[in-house]
């Protein structure tokens, strides 16, 4: 049974509680869009603005809460992703993430540019300073630390396996060669 409701004058519009479900919200407004769309009072436009306002607050609000939600689901994966720390002449070290970054921050912060460049024959992503590279001819060769991670299409972090870090320092100590500058030598990685 459908009543029909002729609404004339000043008339009090009884919206039911909302809890601030975006979805619930959307099908309130829809309802009263459609009930009050021969009605221009100015109680039902101010209605239909409040609900409005009301579903575009509830809509930011569960965006934040998403990004929220998935920054901090994001920061408890990367704290159980094991990366490396490669610097030429010294043994690399594998840590995780949140340790790498700490250990590595100084270095990308007073960089004017990082590097995110490929290890070579695989598709590993290494993070370094590009202040710390010499160009030799067509060479570039880097003298200080880099990190190694392996990262998704979607740009989360994934942790090597213990075949890859295996597979990473062997192809490191292959490309690590000594360079020589004003009589002083010191180790560079061929990148």
């Amino acid at each position: 049974m459908k009543v029909n409701v002729t609404i004339s004058g000043n008339v009090n519009f009884f919206v039911p509680a909302l809890t601030g479900n975006a979805e619930e919200a959307k099908q309130l407004l829809h309802y009263y869009e459609e009930e009050l769309k021969d009605c221009q009072t100015e109680e039902a436009v101010a209605l239909l603005d409040f609900l409005r306002d009301f579903l575009e607050e509830c809509q930011e609000e569960n965006s934040v809460e998403n990004q929220a939600g998935r920054k901090a689901e994001k920061r408890q994966v990367d704290e159980n992703v094991d990366v490396m720390i490669v610097e030429p002449g010294k043994p690399a070290c594998l840590m995780k993430l949140p340790l790498a970054l700490e250990l590595m921050e100084p270095i990308f912060h007073r960089t004017s540019e990082l590097v995110e460049g490929t290890v070579p024959t695989y598709d590993f992503t290494m993070c370094y300073s590009d202040e710390q590279v010499i160009p030799v001819g067509n060479e570039r060769f880097l003298f200080g630390k880099a990190m190694i991670c392996k990262k998704a299409s979607d740009g989360n972090y994934l942790s090597m396996s213990g075949d890859e870090v295996h597979d990473v320092i062997r192809i490191f100590e292959m490309l690590t060669v000594t360079l020589c500058a004003d009589g002083k030598e010191f180790p560079a990685l061929r990148i």
